[in-house]
């Protein structure tokens, strides 16, 4: 099977093998990028053949210090992945107002930024979180790059996720 675009290929993981090989499976899998839900790419205990970019993420308003954005400039990464599901408690938790408060900061990277992702029901339609937050960015002349969503199924149907 030949996939026509193999750079939107990534994947979230964690660093939970302790020999530092993640990286290399990663590059071995065809995986063009990923990202950890962190400021920190994974361990890498040796050399990797064709390693994946890391992709940071501003998981939640403790990845929008300094020191966090100074680790994922210092990575290498290109692109910048905003608030995981922002609209759920135990996730990111933050307010429309909030997130777009703390986005100049991530703005200030000069990384290509990734809107906030939301879960697919409130990722459609004006009045879901990140309606309301592509709104409010347009609106305070701030900048999203591309757009993220969390789609969850269990048949695969998109028909589900079409707004009213």
């Amino acid at each position: 099977m030949s996939i026509a675009h193999p750079e939107k290929i990534g994947l979230g993981t964690w660093d939970r093998d302790s020999r530092g090989t993640a990286l290399g499976d990663l590059g071995k899998l065809g995986f063009e990028w990923y990202y950890t839900w962190s400021d920190r790419p994974l361990y890498d205990a040796g050399p990797s053949p064709d390693p994946a970019e890391f992709v940071g993420m501003a998981r939640d308003e403790r990845m929008v210090g300094q020191a966090a954005l100074d680790r994922i400039l210092a990575a290498g990464a290109d692109t910048l992945l905003g608030f995981n599901e922002p609209d759920l408690a135990r996730q990111a938790a933050r307010e429309v107002a909030e997130a777009l408060a703390l986005w100049g900061a991530l703005e200030a990277t000069g990384l290509r930024l990734v809107s906030p992702a939301a879960p697919q029901e409130q990722a459609l339609g004006a009045e879901s979180w990140l309606g309301r937050f592509m709104d409010g960015a347009a609106v305070q002349g701030l900048g999203v790059d591309v757009v993220a969503v969390h789609y969850y199924s269990d048949t695969g149907d998109l028909a589900i996720s079409r707004p009213g």
